[in-house]
């Protein structure tokens, strides 16, 4: 029985992943014997016990994510939940995973009756310290292949507070927006001026609802609040490849929460949460091909080939046709 929480989000659902991709390699790569559970006031004990006792298929080991039942479960309900999980058979392994802070989890009715006992793992992840977050910086830099300089850093996370999704979020923005080259403080200062403004959302919709005389109206409020066409360029391919990535995993796992694609996908939930909606109203096949020329496009783009305003229309017709 395995513990994941705290309110370091980002870090409790790296940890979740890594747990996943260890349970597929060794033991079940076609993915058979997994289940994920969201709580809900209504779910009740008995249907998480069928789950818990149904042995695996062509594998030693069974494993069930829990999310949220730490928080979500009452006192007064928490009978029938103890009583199936005192009673877990070795080949189900149950992971929580939740946002609990450390004190919390130990008033919980499911913290005190586990903690300490055998088998039984706990792995916090709390707020991080300056140092911390700029180490967790340095880090997502470097995976993302990001030249940012230590002074640069410390300017950003400034603007980010103490919000690991946040920094992430932020660099893959800098990242877009530099390509290949180093970042500059310039790329900081431009980047930190240039937010989706909320008109952005409307534009979203009428796009994904196909309505082309609402589109192109919003497309120019965009472009009053914001009228860089190159930045407005970087954040919808950066959206379109947001709605294919969350496209394809809900293909593969039909009923995935918000909080389990941003984990899988590396994103944060609220932006997740924006996107859902639009998901449906694009179709798959559709939205790789034009992320594929999009791809070209970008490329002609930062050589100068090509104008910003020119690429963004191409864009906005693509989408209305996918």
């Amino acid at each position: 029985m395995l513990f994941v929480f705290g309110s370091n989000s980002l870090l409790a659902s790296q940890k979740l992943q890594e747990i996943k991709k260890h349970f597929f390699d060794r033991f079940d790569q076609s993915h058979l014997n997994f289940d994920e559970i969201e709580f809900e006031k209504n779910l009740e004990a008995s249907s998480l016990a069928s789950k818990i006792n149904n042995p695996p298929f062509l594998s030693e080991k069974r494993l069930i994510v829990l999310r949220n039942v730490l928080s979500g479960l009452t006192k007064k309900d928490a009978k029938p939940w103890l009583k199936i999980l005192e009673n877990v058979p070795d080949y189900t392994i149950l992971v929580f995973i939740d946002d609990a802070s450390d004190d919390d989890f130990k008033k919980t009715e499911i913290g005190k009756t586990f903690v300490g006992q055998k088998d039984v793992y706990l792995y916090p992840f709390n707020d991080l310290t300056l140092h911390e977050l700029f180490a967790l910086g340095k880090k997502i830099a470097k995976e993302s292949n990001f030249a940012i300089s230590d002074d640069l850093l410390k300017m950003l996370l400034e603007k980010t507070g103490n919000d690991p999704w946040m920094v992430q979020n932020e660099i893959a923005k800098l990242s877009a927006y530099c390509t290949s080259r180093a970042c500059q403080k310039s790329d900081l200062e431009f980047v930190g001026r240039h937010e989706f403004h909320d008109s952005m959302f409307a534009f979203l919709d009428a796009l994904s609802s196909k309505n082309k005389q609402k589109t192109f109206v919003l497309l120019e409020e965009q472009r009053r609040h914001d009228p860089d066409d190159f930045f407005l360029w970087v954040m919808l391919m950066r959206q379109v490849k947001l709605l294919l990535g969350i496209s394809e995993y809900l293909s593969n796992h039909p009923g995935a929460g918000k909080e389990e694609i941003a984990g899988a996908l590396g994103q944060p939930p609220f932006v997740v949460q924006k996107t859902l909606p639009f998901v449906k109203k694009f179709q798959t096949n559709k939205l790789f091909s034009l992320y594929a020329s999009m791809l070209g496009a970008d490329k002609a783009l930062k050589h100068s080939q090509i104008a910003p305003h020119i690429l963004v229309e191409k864009l906005v017709f693509g989408l209305l046709n996918a």
